[in-house]
């Protein structure tokens, strides 16, 4: 049953890398078109994709901040991507201000994160593990925390913080598998 699983991630993944392919790649805010991956020489890339009106993600933005802040010293790089084709420049450039928004921005108008990570929600995030070889690789998709169990179903604070225990993990040299967790958010549109 586990490699039956593993096998249909394999291939989820692989045909999602292959529909990333025919993409355009994001932008920043000045309209410049950016591999992240190449781009960056982070021991770890984070990307949490984000969305101006989804109240879920709006409530973690002062989280994520403060995960910016504490993991960036140690070779992590955190990016917010908005993947909303709709959404103008300037627009994200107010959402920045109105929530605070401390990390570097990538529109992902084409879907081209969106394709290679498999996210599906916003907030969700995508974390990225240099190897050995230099190459990036997708150690873990999922929730922030556990914070929002299911739509309507929240607590105070979260029991568990997934995120946070991948990057001390990564950070503290462990050679992680790939771990997906679930996400509540706010879904991504094709």
């Amino acid at each position: 049953m586990a490699w039956t699983r593993f096998l249909v991630l394999v291939l989820c993944l692989s045909i999602s890398q292959l529909w990333a392919s025919d993409r355009a790649l994001p932008e920043d805010l000045e309209g410049r078109a950016i591999d992240p991956f190449e781009a960056s020489s982070a021991k770890v890339i984070v990307f949490v994709f984000l969305a101006e009106e989804c109240p879920i993600a709006n409530r973690y933005v002062p989280r994520l901040n403060r995960y910016a802040a504490k993991y960036g010293a140690g070779g992590v790089s955190f990016r917010a991507v908005y993947a909303d084709e709709k959404l103008s420049v300037e627009r994200i450039q107010k959402h920045q201000k109105d929530y605070s928004l401390e990390m570097p921005v990538l529109r992902d108008v084409d879907k081209w994160l969106v394709a290679k990570t498999g996210v599906k929600v916003t907030p969700e995030a995508a974390v990225y593990n240099r190897s050995e070889s230099g190459l990036y690789e997708l150690v873990y998709l999922g929730r922030i925390d556990d914070q929002y169990q299911d739509f309507g179903k929240w607590r105070r604070e979260p029991n568990k913080k997934e995120l946070e225990e991948v990057l001390d993990a990564l950070l503290d040299g462990e050679i992680l598998a790939f771990r997906e967790t679930r996400a509540i958010g706010c879904y991504i549109g094709e």
